[in-house]
C-alpha cells in the first residue's frame, strides 16, 4: 500500500498548493483541506489497489495516525489534525463521489471551518473542519 500512498501524498500537496498557496502548511483552514483531503486521496488510491473500501480507509487512519503522532506538533494542533483526517475518511467511506469533487467539497468545508482554542471544542464540531489560525 506503499505506492498508492505515496502517489496521493504527492498529489494531494499539488492541488493544496494550486488552491492555498502556502497556506496549507500551517493551521489553517487549508490545512484542514489538505488532510481530510490527503485521507481521502489514501483512502481513494488503496481502493483502486485492493478493491475493499474499509481497508482502505484503515490503511489512510494506519499511515496517517502514525504520522500525527510522530510529528512535533502542539498536542492541540495534533487533535485538529486528527479531527480534520477522519473526516475525510468518512467522507471517502459514505459518498460516492470522485477526487475532483472531493476536492470541491473540501473547499466548500474550508470556507466554513470553525476556529478552536481548546481540545475538548473539538466535540463540538464533528461534521465540520477546525483551525488554529485564520487565514
Amino acid at each position: 500500500m506503499i505506492w498508492p500512498t505515496l502517489k496521493a501524498t504527492k498529489r494531494c500537496v499539488g492541488i493544496s498548493e494550486e488552491n492555498y498557496g502556502d497556506g496549507h502548511n500551517k493551521n489553517t483552514p487549508a490545512n484542514a483541506f489538505r488532510h481530510a483531503l490527503w485521507n481521502f486521496m489514501i483512502a481513494n488510491e488503496s481502493y483502486h489497489w485492493n478493491n475493499d473500501k474499509q481497508r482502505s480507509a484503515s490503511w489512510a487512519k494506519t499511515i496517517t495516525d502514525r504520522h500525527e503522532d510522530l510529528s512535533p506538533n502542539e498536542e492541540l494542533a495534533k487533535h485538529m489534525d486528527h479531527h480534520n483526517n477522519r473526516i475525510g475518511r468518512e467522507v471517502f467511506l459514505q459518498q460516492e463521489i470522485t477526487e475532483h469533487q472531493a476536492v470541491e467539497h473540501f473547499k466548500k468545508m474550508a470556507r466554513v471551518s470553525v476556529k478552536v482554542h481548546r481540545v475538548d471544542e473539538l466535540a463540538l464540531h464533528t461534521e465540520q473542519f477546525v483551525h488554529l489560525i485564520d487565514l
